[in-house]
């Protein structure tokens, strides 16, 4: 018998799943079987995606949250446990990055912002649902981070911080759950074409240049993350933890930059 990727009577919880990666790990979750959790701040977006789920004949669950809020948090863990009675995913994916400026240019409020999206509201949404994870024995965490995360660039305070916070969560959590059956991953995007970098890719000359670093030579898109979100959240990957896929394109690696 292969490898089982298969999630059916499973229930999993995407953060920032209306748009872009996670909508596209949402949707992939679904094909493969689990009942889908959506959370995000826009109650129109997460209903369509609700609706595209729901056409393929899954199940869905759109709730709106600040889930940097830890009441917010723990709430629709709680929604979330009472639809579908057990919680077998997470996947947190909700992040900012309004600033495309130089350090001396930030603020400490403008770090505070991007901190308390990207790593505490992180941190909230796995204490909240992993609460349930540890009493049942089981659990798949995957937390989205960035290539970012350990190649530093020009412009990408708070934003990539934030990011290498999360891989090292990753890391610390993946030891702390594992005697709870409860494996932590990470997956690391590349440059992927969303909205939450749209005004960046308008530059083209930046666009071209991140491009020409890429050895397949394109920006990835928001499906390329589903088939590994996919894999860690499976049995498949069952003695995979505290480990990071990165997902790129090849950027990170550096001998396939064509000269």
């Amino acid at each position: 018998m292969g490898p089982d990727f298969r999630l059916d009577g499973q229930a999993a919880v995407v953060s920032g799943a209306s748009r872009g990666i996670g909508r596209s790990i949402a949707l992939a979750l679904a094909g493969a079987g689990a009942d889908v959790v959506l959370l995000g701040r826009e109650q129109k977006t997460l209903d369509d995606v609700a609706r595209e789920i729901e056409a393929q004949g899954g199940a869905a669950l759109p709730l709106v949250a600040d889930i940097n809020q830890t009441d917010q948090a723990v709430h629709v863990a709680e929604l979330a446990r009472e639809q579908f009675s057990q919680l077998h995913v997470l996947v947190n994916n909700a992040a900012t990055s309004p600033f495309a400026r130089l350090a001396q240019e930030l603020s400490v409020e403008d770090w505070d912002r991007v901190m308390d999206v990207n790593v505490r509201g992180t941190f909230a949404l796995i204490k909240a649902v992993g609460t349930h994870m540890i009493s049942r024995g089981y659990g798949r965490i995957i937390n989205v981070t960035s290539v970012l995360s350990e190649q530093g660039i020009s412009r990408s305070i708070p934003y990539s911080p934030s990011k290498a916070a999360i891989r090292s969560l990753t890391q610390c959590l993946a030891a702390d759950w594992a005697p709870h059956g409860i494996t932590v991953n990470a997956l690391a995007p590349g440059f992927i074409e969303t909205e939450m970098n749209a005004n960046g890719r308008k530059d083209k000359a930046f666009y071209e240049a991140v491009r020409g670093r890429i050895a397949q030579a394109r920006w990835g898109q928001p499906d390329d993350l589903a088939g590994p979100a996919v894999f860690l959240a499976s049995p498949a990957a069952r003695y995979v933890t505290g480990t990071t896929v990165v997902v790129d394109g090849g950027f990170s690696n550096t001998w396939a930059y064509r000269i």
